[in-house]
């Protein structure tokens, strides 16, 4: 995680990682992971750098900001969490024995940053009554505007929702962490550039160009070995299939596997050299839901 050097407020908490009350409800939010970062720091490091403090978010290890917000929730209606903010409320033991969501990359850990927390991978947003915890930095949008329509009815959320020029589905499906790379490794020690990425709950695709490892073989071992031990959400172990290549320039490989609900995937990643750029190769991976 990115650190970054910030002023703090008499109470110590930073303007990023904000905890406000007003309307009858506290709001705690975190920040967003960096680029590339697989999964946002759980934990708040400071240190001197310069004479100026720097904070890791979200800063749960601050007993300011925790005493802050358990003292805060017991006043107030309602409590809601936006992105990492859930491990704040965590930490608060606000979350214990309920159901919560965050981030795509924190929900693992917040089933363990509390009392039998059940985190939720396929909600926007989670209602327990007086808590909220919501899903990434958007999710919070629809978290927001729930709880106005909770608070002052569903046409003053609506009227909200236009003013902000937000097109809001109270329905909406999309949820990041619900989608069907969440069944892919987070392959290290590839280095290079994602051509594209999409897919949805049921399908995805990663096309890249491959830089290193520098070789065809070196690139597919370490796919293959990544997949083997490194798939996450799986029940069943993963088996691996070698196709036959009549072009020595291009290698594939077959996987399969259950998940952790018991529903079958089939994978296949592709690789073979670039025509255009030497010392390159293109890479295409695929995930599907088998039929």
């Amino acid at each position: 995680m990115k650190t970054e050097a910030m002023h703090t407020t008499e109470e110590g908490l930073t303007r990023r990682h904000f905890i406000k009350c007003g309307a009858g409800a506290v709001f705690a939010a975190g920040c967003l992971t960096t680029l590339g970062a697989s999964s946002p720091s759980l934990e708040a490091l400071t240190n001197q750098s310069g004479g100026a403090n720097v904070y890791v978010c979200p800063p749960v290890a601050n007993p300011k900001l925790i005493k802050w917000v358990q003292d805060n929730a017991r006043k107030s209606t309602y409590v809601m969490s936006v992105c990492t903010g859930a491990f704040i409320l965590a930490k608060a033991g606000l979350l214990d024995g309920l159901s919560a969501t965050t981030v795509r990359g924190g929900i693992d850990r917040l089933a363990t940053a509390g009392q039998n927390i059940k985190a939720v991978s396929d909600q926007r947003y989670v209602d327990n009554g007086k808590i909220i915890t919501t899903a990434g930095l958007s999710s919070g949008i629809d978290g927001a505007l729930y709880l106005v329509s909770k608070m002052l009815g569903k046409g003053k959320a609506q009227q909200a929702a236009l003013d902000i020029e937000y097109q809001w589905d109270p329905d909406g499906k999309f949820v990041r962490a619900a989608l069907a790379d969440r069944y892919l490794p987070d392959f290290q020690g590839l280095d290079g550039e994602i051509v594209s990425t999409n897919g949805d709950t049921e399908h995805w695709e990663i096309k890249a160009v491959i830089t290193k490892p520098a070789s065809l073989a070196g690139i597919m071992e370490l796919t293959q070995k990544q997949i083997v031990s490194n798939t996450p959400h799986k029940k069943s172990s993963v088996t691996i299939s070698e196709r036959a290549m009549k072009n020595a320039e291009r290698s594939e490989i077959e996987w399969k596997f259950t998940d952790d609900q018991g529903r079958a995937w089939q994978g296949s990643a592709a690789a073979e050299a670039s025509t255009e750029d030497k010392g390159k190769f293109n890479m295409t991976l695929r995930l599907a839901r088998s039929r």
